[in-house]
């Protein structure tokens, strides 16, 4: 299968927690929709992880696609069926850490070398992607959409996340949250970074557009 190989652009790597996928086509679909709209500036390769619960055969499912502009590579993932919970976890962890490695190493293969990673979504993720750029010192961002910082939910727990989260955070090169009231959120959890920029969610604007005769007429 030949791809283009993305040599006169930007080579963007995405690392989405939620995607669209073959279970399932709305997960993530605001991380596609980003993907598509940055593909007109650089190439987009996506590399998305899918634990999967039904995958009984096979440890790694590797799908590869090109659509829309993306470069895809989806790995589902056989997840442990340890009935013991802590190996269980500790299993599907390696796995979780090993498909990331072999869905980059089939993204090298036809895309190259990334130049940047963007990371959507926090922990596990910017952590991947630090380790990535300690050993290639390729940079990475974080754009993040989970509103679990707002103070309605105030679901960032765990000392350990919280350590990572904030560690992470510090070493990417800007943290691009997509409101202003998830940015204050972040920064009131300590998730410190110099470089913060909304970057709003995309919106198709010949689908979605305001009915101006309508306001008008309210008035």
């Amino acid at each position: 299968m030949k791809f283009k190989s993305g040599t006169e652009q930007m080579h963007v790597l995405f690392l989405p927690r939620w995607y669209p996928n073959r279970y399932d086509p709305m997960p993530g679909l605001f991380i596609q929709r980003h993907g598509i709209a940055a593909s007109s500036h650089a190439n987009i390769s996506v590399l998305y992880v899918h634990p999967d619960e039904n995958q009984e055969n096979i440890k790694y499912k590797f799908e590869v696609t090109e659509e829309n502009g993306l470069f895809r590579v989806a790995v589902y993932v056989r997840k442990s069926k340890s009935p013991i919970n802590f190996f269980s976890k500790i299993i599907d962890i390696k796995r979780y850490i090993k498909a990331h490695r072999l869905g980059l190493e089939q993204i090298k293969k036809y895309r190259g070398e990334p130049n940047l990673v963007h990371v959507h979504v926090m922990t596990r993720l910017s952590a991947l992607a630090y380790l990535y750029k300690f050993f290639t010192g390729t940079p990475y961002l974080i754009t993040e959409h989970w509103t679990r910082y707002l103070s309605f939910r105030e679901e960032f727990k765990g000392f350990f996340r919280k350590k990572i989260s904030r560690f992470v955070a510090k070493k990417a090169k800007a943290i691009l949250p997509v409101s202003e009231d998830l940015k204050n959120a972040m920064i009131r959890h300590g998730l410190l970074n110099k470089n913060y920029i909304i970057v709003p969610n995309v919106v198709d604007t010949e689908l979605f557009k305001p009915d101006f005769n309508h306001l008008n007429e309210k008035k």
